[in-house]
Formats: C-alpha cells, sequence, structure tokens
C-alpha cells in the first residue's frame, strides 16, 4: 500500500511532499503551531483568564506527531512568528487608540457602558462559534483533506463549510434580533435599558461577518498564509477610529444618538474584514460559492467535533456576560439610583462608568498578559507536546516547572509595576476630553486589583498547556466552571463592600490564584511525579525579592519626581509630558532596579532569558 502523500508548508505556498523513506511531515501538527499563534494575536481575544481554557486544535499523536515534531518546517514557524508579532504589536496600538478616543468622547458614562455592553453580546457569539471552537475544528479537517484528497476537495470542503455555516449564522442571528426586539418592546421605558438592548440590536449583526472571517482566516493560515488574518483587528480598529473622531461627534441629537453610528461603523468593520479575507482566499481559488453538503463526511467531523467544545464553551463565554449584567443591573446610570433586591428596594452600590472602567482596566492588564503568558505559553507547547508524545513523563515535569517559573518571574513584576503605576498609566492614556479625574480613580482602582494576580494569570496558562499536550481538555473544563461560579458568587456579595467595583478584579485575582494552585496539583497526579515545588519556591523568592526593589525604586521615582517636574493638574501646557515623565521615568528606573536585583541574586530565569535572547 502507498504511502500518503502529504502537503507542507514552504514560505506562502503549498509543496506536495512525497516519501522519503521516514515519517512525513504531518501537516495538522504544523498547523497547529499556526493556529496558536493566530489566536494569540487576535486584537479582541479572550484573554480573561476564565476563558483561557479552549485547548489548542489538537492534530495526530503518538509517533507521526513526535516525529513532525522535528520534522516540521521550524524555520517558516519563527518567521511567520516574527511577522505576525509585529503585526500584532500595531494591532494592539491601534486598539488602544480606539479605546483612548472612545473615553474621550463618551467618558465613563452611561452612553459607554451600554455600548461596551452590547459589542461584549456580539463578542461572546464570535468567541463561541468563530476563533474558538470553529477554527479548532476546522483547520485539522481541512489539513487532512488536503492531504488525503487533493486541493479540489479542500476547495470543496471549504464552500460546504462556509455556506452551512453562514446558514446557522443566519439563523442565529434572526432569532437574537428577534429577542432584542421583544424586549425592547416589553421591557423597562428607562432610557438607559433602551439604549442597551438597542446598541446590542444594531451591533449584533457585527457577529455572522466576525465569524465568517474567523472562518476565512483558518483557511488562510492553512494555506500558509498569516499577514492578512493577523492585520485584520487593524482594519476594525482603524473604521471605529475614523468613525468617532470624524463621524459619529457631527451627527446631531447627542451621545446617545451619535452612538449608534458607532454601532454601525462595528458592523462596517466586520464587512470589510469578510470582504478582504474573501478576496484573498479567491486570489488562491478559494471562492465561496453555495455548496449545500451537510452529510459531507468532512463537514460532519467538523460539527461533531465542534459541539462539544461549544457546549463546554458556552458555560465559560457566559461569565463576562453575568459579570456585565452585574455591573449594569447595580450601577446608578441618569433616572436609575436605587435597585430591587429581595424585595427591598436600595440604592445602587456603583456608580455609572463602572462598566467601562472594568473593560478599560482588563484592556490594560491584559496587554502584558498577551504579550507574556501567550507568547511563552505558544513557546513551550511544542515540546510539552513532544514529551507527551514520547511518554517521556519526567522531561515534561521539568519543562512544565520551567515554564512556570518563567511565567512568575515575567508576571510578578509586571503586575506589581501595574500596581504602583495604575493612576499614572490610567490618566496618561485616558484622561481626556470628556474623561475625567474621577474616571482615573475609578479604573485604576480596579486596575490594582486585576493586576495582582497577573503572575496567576501567567502561570495559569502554562498549566494549561501542560493537560492540552496529553489531550486531556476535560480537567482544565471542569476547573473553569468552578472557577467561573465561585466569581460570580462572590463579584455578588463583594459590589456591597468598600471594595466596589474593584470586587471584579480581586476575585477574578483571587480564584485565578485558587486555580493555579488546583492545577499543579492536578497535573501532578497526571504526570505521577512532582513538579520540583523547591526550585519553583525558590525562583518565587528570588523573584519577589528583586520586585520588591522594583517597586521601591519606581515609588520613590515617581514621589520624588513631582518635586522635580511638578504635578500632572499644575501646568496646563505641560500636562502631556509631565504624564509621561509620571510613568516613564519610574517604570525605567523600576526596570532598572529589578534586573540589577535579578542578577545580584543569581536568578535562573534571567540567565535563561538572557540566554535565549542572545541564540
Amino acid at each position: 500500500m502507498p504511502a500518503p502523500q502529504v502537503y507542507a508548508a514552504s514560505g506562502s505556498r503549498w509543496r506536495l511532499d512525497a516519501p522519503r523513506g521516514r515519517m512525513p511531515i504531518d501537516r495538522t501538527n504544523d498547523t497547529d503551531a499556526f493556529v496558536i499563534i493566530f489566536r494569540a494575536v487576535r486584537d479582541d481575544q479572550e484573554t480573561d483568564p476564565r476563558m483561557s481554557t479552549l485547548p489548542p486544535p489538537t492534530g495526530q499523536t503518538g509517533p507521526a506527531a513526535s516525529a513532525c515534531s522535528t520534522a516540521g518546517p521550524v524555520g517558516n514557524v519563527v518567521r511567520n512568528a516574527k511577522r505576525i508579532a509585529g503585526i500584532t504589536l500595531a494591532s494592539r496600538v491601534f486598539g488602544m487608540v480606539r479605546d483612548i478616543a472612545l473615553a474621550a468622547w463618551l467618558g465613563n458614562s452611561m452612553v459607554q457602558d451600554r455600548f461596551t455592553y452590547g459589542f461584549m453580546i456580539a463578542n461572546v457569539f464570535r468567541r463561541l462559534f468563530g476563533e474558538g471552537a470553529l477554527s479548532a475544528a476546522f483547520v485539522p479537517t481541512l489539513s487532512e483533506a488536503l492531504a488525503r484528497e487533493g486541493v479540489d476537495q479542500g476547495r470543496r470542503l471549504y464552500a460546504a463549510v462556509a455556506t452551512l455555516l453562514a446558514v446557522a449564522l443566519a439563523v442565529v442571528t434572526l432569532v437574537v434580533e428577534i429577542g432584542l426586539v421583544v424586549a425592547l418592546l416589553l421591557g423597562s421605558g428607562r432610557g438607559s435599558y433602551r439604549l442597551g438592548v438597542g446598541l446590542t440590536a444594531a451591533m449584533f449583526p457585527f457577529m455572522p461577518f466576525i465569524c465568517t472571517t474567523a472562518l476565512m482566516a483558518s483557511c488562510l493560515n492553512v494555506l500558509g498564509r498569516f499577514n492578512w488574518p493577523a492585520a485584520m483587528p487593524i482594519v476594525m480598529n482603524v473604521i471605529q477610529i475614523a468613525c468617532i473622531f470624524w463621524i459619529a461627534p457631527h451627527v446631531p441629537g447627542g451621545p446617545e444618538r451619535q452612538v449608534y453610528v458607532l454601532a454601525v461603523a462595528v458592523v462596517l468593520s466586520g464587512v470589510a474584514q469578510t470582504m478582504i479575507l474573501g478576496t484573498q482566499l479567491r486570489r488562491l481559488g478559494y471562492s465561496w460559492t453555495f455548496v449545500w453538503l451537510p452529510h459531507h463526511p468532512g463537514v460532519r467531523r467538523m460539527f461533531a467535533t465542534m459541539a462539544p467544545a461549544i457546549l463546554g464553551l458556552g458555560a465559560l463565554q457566559l461569565a463576562p456576560v453575568i459579570d456585565g449584567q452585574i455591573i449594569l443591573w447595580l450601577s446608578s446610570a441618569g433616572e436609575q439610583q436605587t435597585v430591587h433586591v429581595a424585595g427591598r428596594v436600595v440604592s445602587c452600590p456603583l456608580d455609572e462608568g463602572s462598566q467601562s472602567s472594568v473593560a478599560q482596566a482588563q484592556r490594560l492588564y491584559q496587554f502584558p498578559l498577551g504579550v507574556l503568558a501567550i507568547s511563552l505559553a505558544s513557546a513551550v507547547f511544542p515540546a510539552l507536546a513532544r514529551h507527551a508524545a514520547d511518554q517521556d513523563f519526567a522531561a515534561m515535569r521539568q519543562e512544565v516547572s520551567r515554564s512556570v517559573r518563567l511565567a512568575i518571574f515575567e508576571g510578578l513584576p509586571a503586575g506589581v509595576g501595574l500596581i504602583v503605576l495604575a493612576e499614572p498609566i490610567t490618566r496618561l492614556l485616558f484622561e481626556h476630553g470628556a474623561y475625567k479625574a474621577i474616571d482615573t480613580a475609578r479604573t485604576a482602582w480596579v486596575l490594582r486589583f486585576f493586576a495582582a494576580g497577573l503572575w496567576a494569570f501567567c502561570a495559569q496558562h502554562m498549566l494549561l498547556r501542560g493537560f492540552y499536550a496529553m489531550h486531556d481538555t476535560r480537567t482544565p473544563l471542569k476547573v473553569s466552571l468552578a472557577l467561573v461560579a465561585s466569581t460570580v458568587v462572590l463579584n455578588l456579595l463583594g459590589v456591597w463592600t468598600p471594595l466596589g467595583v474593584g470586587t471584579f478584579g480581586l476575585t477574578t485575582a483571587v480564584t485565578s490564584g485558587g486555580s493555579v494552585v488546583l492545577l499543579a496539583l492536578l497535573l501532578r497526579r497526571k504526570l505521577a511525579g512532582r513538579l520540583d515545588l523547591r526550585a519553583i519556591l525558590r525562583s518565587i523568592a528570588k523573584t519577589a525579592a528583586a520586585t520588591a526593589a522594583m517597586s521601591v525604586a519606581a515609588a520613590l521615582a515617581l514621589h520624588y519626581g513631582h518635586s522635580c517636574w511638578g504635578a500632572p493638574t499644575t501646568f496646563g501646557h505641560y500636562r502631556n509630558l509631565i504624564c509621561l515623565l509620571d510613568v516613564f521615568v519610574p517604570m525605567v528606573l523600576g526596570s532598572v532596579a529589578f534586573l540589577t536585583a535579578a542578577f545580584a541574586l543569581r536568578s535562573t530565569e534571567l540567565k535563561e532569558l538572557l540566554g535565549s535572547t542572545r541564540k
């Protein structure tokens, strides 16, 4: 029986590799690495620690997977990763500009709260049907079709999946829109409620377009094209930025009318992304024609793989919606100053703008999290998968221990730095236009609590990759469901305490820390051996000491800096320069102090990072 032919990526084209007396390249495994990169760099991808349980797409296991780990085109992966990293950095910058412009235009007001919530609803479905389960199921299915059946069948599979997905998304969109119209007609007459439901209905058509974009991006990734998929968040951000600066503010009727223009811009950004990626696919011969083949083996296999992932992710994706609903329910806004709880009327415990403050704090802490944790997890996952395929649990324990130490070495100082500089950073980025000092104080308050858990968020990604390498997705899912449930309960209780809106950051940090401990214990049992806890604790002690030196240096620089260049409110014309100095001078001096202390303490992690950089 002849050996199967395998398609492998070479640069940006496909080549057909004939057997050469050894195990052929497993295309699926290489695609997995690409998809990890793709999912990591999406601008709005859920880096919320509660949402981090989605496994990377799994490929072949056993000897083939082990063989391909060394036979695959590693150089191509590295080159593509570097290229995508540059595009991702630009995307993050544009995303931050969008958030800054939105805050300056609307401030942390009821209008921005409702817009943020409505956009979050569309994003939940995008993550559920698009970049999550869909990508995980479609990539290996298309890769297998190309390898075994050829390009023509791969194109046919893509058309069949795109057709079925379009029909399913159209039905979901229609049902949700009808439900929102009914909610608008039967709901409260409050302006804030009507605005929230109206904006959700206006932005929900963004969902089918962005899910289709995710399918197209996955197909392009399989074909070795990565630049355009990675650049799509930039397109979305540019369209929204243009609307905020030059269109929406000039529409008559005030912010409550103008924000609908931005909602339309969100939908148009989804249309633009679909058109751009569709053009790229047509150039490769992958036209989106109506092909109704629900019983196609590849289609059935793909949707069978999606079903359990969607069911599992459904509960997880409800978490941010529940948090947002709690905030909107208990926030004072315009005519809403009281709320009914257990049959009693009480004052709202949260202020107007709380939803926006939480979203901005999440954006700020997720910036270093996306750079530090995702990049490290993406780098360590192939090694863990290789050890798991070889049943080399001793090497796997060593790799997990090393990655956790590196994650905490990066996450702990980054989190403490955000705590020390929370207010200067928030002021520098957001305090413009309608965004006032009280908004800065509230967002910085929430950010400090999220930042306290940054070390756990980073370590959590490393432990999760250990389970995924052994194709165990149920254990992380169970832990994550418990994490979501406990977080919701603690949030409902904590908002009535002096913590206020800071509860949403604190509960996430505390429960994530607990999940790290639980995941470590479960992984230790699964690996039938210890994770070298002594080395981890020794590393944490050194990192904590270096972080303490960093925090002292940064705090002193911030305190005495005001005596040199003044407070941000002292000079009107030089305020932006003072805000820059408040952030970057303590940041630089704190970084120098941390690196010096880590070097003096002979930190192994610092040596490893410097060594990998030199290589």
